[in-house]
């Protein structure tokens, strides 16, 4: 009687300890997830009545994705399905699976409602979530890119949803990140033989999308550019006029007449014009100079000589 005396009063001192650990661990359970986080499942719940389950999959489906209906029966293979979107039915849509046909948005909710063995179950509503945008091209402004001149990233893009979409850029120089975050990138920043590529990252409000590499391009050599005057009108016998061009490079530079009167000759290295002047040269000609840099760049200084005979 002492023995049994002794087992119940230990027990009745266990039970509440266990009530209250076991009390403990689902308030534990409660609080794991922070407020306004959704629990990391890996499979959305199935709503069950009986031996009838169905899910929907993919547990995170965006405006173009497919959704699968899957059901679990107690044995039987004849299964009947009805979609819904935002509580409307869907027309002859009653397969196990549903494509979005462009009809899917984001914040849209999707019911699937099957019927076996004599009873019928609807699924969890599934949510559309938001479609990240994606970069769909890629060009580099302006279209003749060369040392000394800024070049712009002008993207292209799509979001299914029709959020706004902006871009975050990374310019890459000779294979290193240059710093530099923003759509243009400084002509002061490469050389020519530099090969450049920009990194393009679309986002919404959401989320960032894939990135969209462009191809690398090698700069060329700048072109040249006139620093002399020419003289306009000119009496005399010899005219002679000293053309001039520089590039960023410093490169070398060769000379050629475009247009010009007969007898006018170009030093290609000099740039040294020289026209011995005779009678049938009075009046007005169309001189053209090309000056080229060795990496083919080429500008051009026009004027309009008028020879006056003495």
């Amino acid at each position: 009687m002492k023995t049994r005396l002794m087992s119940m009063n230990i027990r009745s001192e266990i039970i509440p300890v266990i009530l209250c650990l076991l009390m403990a661990a689902c308030s534990r359970d409660k609080n794991a997830t922070a407020p306004g986080t959704a629990p990391s499942l890996l499979i959305p719940a199935a709503s069950v009545t009986g031996n009838l389950s169905v899910r929907l999959l993919p547990e995170n489906p965006t405006a173009n994705t497919d959704l699968q209906a899957i059901v679990t029966t107690a044995g039987s293979n004849q299964v009947s399905y009805q979609w819904e979107q935002n509580g409307r039915m869907l027309a002859g849509e009653n397969a196990s699976h549903l494509s979005p046909k462009n009809r899917f948005a984001k914040g849209d909710r999707i019911v699937v409602t099957v019927s076996a063995e004599g009873r019928s179950l609807s699924s969890a509503p599934l949510e559309i979530k938001n479609s990240l945008p994606i970069v769909t091209s890629l060009n580099l402004s302006p279209e003749i890119i060369y040392r000394g001149i800024d070049i712009t990233a002008v993207p292209s893009s799509a979001d299914l949803d029709g959020d706004y979409v902006r871009y975050n850029y990374a310019w890459s120089i000779n294979g290193e990140i240059s710093g530099n975050s923003t759509a243009v990138l400084s002509g002061d920043k490469f050389k020519s033989g530099d090969r450049i590529s920009v990194t393009v990252i679309p986002f919404d409000s959401e989320g960032e999308g894939a990135p969209f590499v462009s191809r690398p391009i090698t700069i060329p050599g700048s072109p040249p550019k006139f620093v002399s005057t020419p003289p306009l009108d000119f009496k005399g016998v010899t005219y002679t006029y000293q053309a001039e061009a520089e590039t960023m490079d410093r490169s070398e530079i060769t000379y050629s007449l475009a247009s010009s009167p007969q007898g006018m000759s170009i030093d290609p290295k000099t740039g040294m014009i020289t026209l011995q002047i005779k009678k049938e040269h009075a009046g007005t000609h169309n001189i053209e100079i090309v000056a080229k840099e060795p990496g083919g760049q080429k500008t051009s200084q026009k004027y309009s000589l008028t020879l006056t005979i003495p």
